[in-house]
């Protein structure tokens, strides 16, 4: 969440890019599903609402 833009990538395919915040808003994204099944979904959320 401290990184200014993420890549996602699936089977070696980009399928995503742009900061955590915006990646969040998509909730058919992966990196959304990452961040919901992570066991800190709360503290990431509230460290990527702070790079908005």
């Amino acid at each position: 969440m401290d990184a200014d833009k993420i890549v996602v990538l699936d089977a070696g395919k980009l399928v995503e890019f742009g900061s955590p915040a915006e990646l969040l808003q998509n909730d058919k994204g992966m990196f959304r599903a990452l961040v919901d099944d992570s066991g800190d979904k709360d503290a990431l959320y509230e460290m990527a609402a702070g790079k908005l």
